[in-house]
């Protein structure tokens, strides 16, 4: 797989993941420290 096309899919499950947390009332701050 191309470095560039893994980069933009860790974006996409990135964003994912804060629009989920964000749901539950976290703060991205809070997931990655």
């Amino acid at each position: 797989m191309e470095m560039g096309n893994l980069h933009k899919l860790i974006e996409v499950k990135k964003q994912e993941l804060i629009k989920l947390v964000e749901k539950y009332g976290f703060t991205h701050k809070q997931v990655l420290y």
